[in-house]
């Protein structure tokens, strides 16, 4: 089904009651200004799967109360500054399977409770220096299938709950020493394995597991049966309580 803008005014208008609303697979290719501003209920959003280039800067300004948005899988090449600053609720964010080049300096400062980041199969280069400073609950990140070619010095160390950090497929050589120390990283570059490798016989820590057979080829395709096998799958049931999950 594709919606016009008409229909998809409409659509909204009809749910701006509900906690969840379900606009994946409608082909939006851009999002009306205004759209959500008279849902305060919203606390689930999916605009997965449809083919949006571009977010309206302040799209979610009065969404206070949003814990879960899902926009894999569409078409966004950059992402609006503040777009997420009124969301201070939010928890899962979905964004893998676009073509993001860039973050913004300032992006994710204003959602402290950010559980799970999902970035994969982006064309992201570089990271903030600042990235994710100011989410200390995240507890997954995945990063895989970038053009990542080296990581902030400080990367990570404000997030002490981090259990699975997704970083295959990247342009990188080596890994900051904030890191050290951290369980659950996955890479794919033979030079960092072996750092990794001589630290980790260095402090006995295991921190690296290099074995990545368990783990889903692309972490991106998330369904049910993923969910309940991958590492962050404790998190699923949470989500499933929440809406209909739609990736």
């Amino acid at each position: 089904m594709t919606f016009t803008k008409d229909q998809l005014i409409a659509f909204v208008e009809k749910n701006k009651d509900q906690e969840t609303i379900n606009l994946s697979r409608k082909g939006i290719k851009k999002i009306p200004e205004g759209l959500f501003n008279n849902c305060p209920n919203l606390r689930v959003l999916y605009l997965d799967n449809n083919r949006i280039q571009a977010l309206p800067p302040a799209f979610l300004e009065q969404c206070p109360n949003l814990r879960v948005l899902c926009l894999s899988n569409n078409k966004i090449q950059a992402l609006p500054p503040t777009f997420l600053d009124q969301c201070p609720n939010l928890e899962w964010l979905y964004l893998h399977n676009n073509q993001i080049q860039a973050l913004p300096p300032t992006f994710l400062e204003q959602c402290p409770k950010l559980k799970e980041l999902y970035l994969s199969n982006n064309q992201i280069q570089a990271l903030p220096p600042t990235f994710l400073e100011q989410c200390p609950k995240l507890k997954e990140l995945t990063l895989d299938n970038n053009q990542i070619q080296a990581l902030p010095p400080t990367f990570l160390e404000q997030c002490p709950k981090l259990r699975w950090l997704y970083l295959e497929r990247n342009c990188l050589d080596r890994l900051p020493s904030s890191l050290e120390g951290k369980e659950g990283i996955l890479v794919n570059s033979e030079k960092v394995r072996k750092e990794i490798g001589a630290r980790r016989d260095q402090k006995r820590k295991n921190w690296l597991h290099a074995d990545i057979t368990t783990i889903p080829e692309n972490p991106s395709n998330y369904d049910q049966r993923v969910f309940q096998s991958w590492p962050g799958g404790i998190e699923y049931q949470e989500l499933k309580e929440l809406g209909e999950m739609t990736f």
